[in-house]
């Protein structure tokens, strides 16, 4: 699952990297989180690291670069986004167009690297 959230850190005392890294370990001590974790800043990365195990049987520890197996569950988000995108957005769209009518931009065609 990918979260997004905006913290403000200007209030509290330490680095920004050790506020996150406490933040996300007492998630990870009381057994809500295991995952991946990407903070950027500017486009900058802040923070990359993995907590818990990707495979807790065999204790095989997450890392920064671990890839898990996401299945359907995006479908929602993308849905989700889509409608938001039309409801709020979007007024001249409808669900029956494709979103590539809806906005005004080119298009670049994007190759992994």
């Amino acid at each position: 699952m990918f979260v997004t959230c905006f913290l403000n850190l200007n209030a509290q005392t330490g680095t920004q990297k050790e506020l996150i890294q406490k933040l996300i370990k007492s998630y990870q001590n009381q057994g809500t989180f295991n995952g991946s974790v990407l903070v950027a800043q500017k486009g900058e990365p802040l923070l990359a690291e993995g907590y818990g195990y990707s495979n807790l049987e065999l204790q095989v520890e997450n890392t920064s670069s671990t890839k898990f197996m996401i299945g359907s569950i995006t479908k929602i988000f993308t849905a989700t986004t889509v409608m938001k995108l039309t409801a709020y957005l979007l007024s001249s769209c409808n669900m029956h167009q494709p979103l590539i009518n809806c906005f005004n931009v080119v298009w670049f065609e994007f190759k992994a690297c």
